[in-house]
């Protein structure tokens, strides 16, 4: 599974939540903005490489894509 995939599948306990929510944080609201986060990177990389020839670069970015996936 790749970091979006593994972002997206986090439940956060009871206790974890209510301990975030005492200091101000939503944790379930991190977590989706998080996955939202890495799904624009991967669609930036998408765009990079439609233009981007075969290569080591294509190859490279094309790794960070299924990574991020």
């Amino acid at each position: 599974m790749g970091v979006r995939t593994n972002l997206l599948a986090l439940t956060p306990l009871a206790a974890e939540t209510a301990t975030c929510a005492q200091n101000g944080q939503d944790l379930p609201g991190m977590l989706n903005f998080s996955a939202e986060k890495v799904a624009d990177a991967i669609q930036v990389l998408n765009a990079i490489a439609d233009f981007l020839p075969s290569g080591s670069n294509l190859t490279a970015i094309n790794t960070a894509i299924t990574a991020l996936t």
